[in-house]
């Protein structure tokens, strides 16, 4: 890309019989071992594509803006849009229950955001101790996730990422019964107003004393 930085389409395994596919990019002079950053699409069909720089919104390329600065990157996919798009249409969660039903598409989305980063660390060219990560919308929610749950992301920021439970007066829609579903265990105990026993600023809380950034 214009001489400033390699990207590639790749993918890797994250379950026995399921790929994931992300866009890494590379910076094309680098001297030295450089910091790596896992950045994370919000909800949008060609989510990955849009990370790169590809498609829609320039705002919303963050592996560009990022390689561009010296990082190595990582954008990888979520697990319902683009590649792995249920036959159902993007975002659509019924599959991944039926395949999984005591899972969460949150679970899914960390466990897989874990993996970009064992990616990252397969790479000659990423400093181990600099890996970070940010995302917007959807992606910010998994930026926290990433980082509360992974200790090696040293630093994060999450945009626009989560209207906490108590504060949400639409807080169904975390375990609604359609499309895309969060968490669809606590359903019924939210339409009961029964609140979960923790809600995300304390998973936010588990990221310290590493740096993170909440924007919303």
């Amino acid at each position: 890309v214009e001489g400033i930085y390699t990207r590639q389409l790749i993918s890797y395994a994250v379950e026995g019989d399921e790929r994931a596919h992300a866009y890494l990019g590379i910076p094309s002079h680098l001297e030295s071992v450089a910091p790596a950053i896992v950045a994370l699409h919000g909800t949008y069909e060609f989510g990955k594509m849009r990370a790169a720089g590809l498609i829609d919104n320039p705002d919303k390329a963050y592996l560009d803006h990022l390689c561009r600065r010296g990082y190595v990157v990582i954008a990888p996919e979520h697990f319902v849009s683009g590649h792995r798009t249920p036959e159902e249409g993007p975002y659509e969660t019924a599959a991944f229950y039926e395949k999984h039903p005591n899972w969460t598409a949150v679970g899914k989305f960390t466990f897989e955001h874990s993996i970009a980063v064992d990616v990252l660390e397969t790479l000659d060219h990423v400093d181990k101790e600099r890996i970070g990560a940010l995302g917007h919308s959807l992606g910010g929610h998994g930026t926290f996730f990433l980082a509360a749950y992974d200790e090696r992301i040293k630093a994060s920021a999450s945009n626009c990422s989560a209207a906490f439970f108590r504060h949400n007066h639409k807080v169904e829609a975390w375990a609604r019964d359609h499309w895309y579903i969060y968490f669809k265990h606590i359903r019924e105990g939210l339409l009961n107003d029964e609140m979960p026993a923790i809600d995300f600023h304390q998973i936010m809380a588990l990221i310290a004393p590493r740096a993170f950034l909440d924007l919303s």
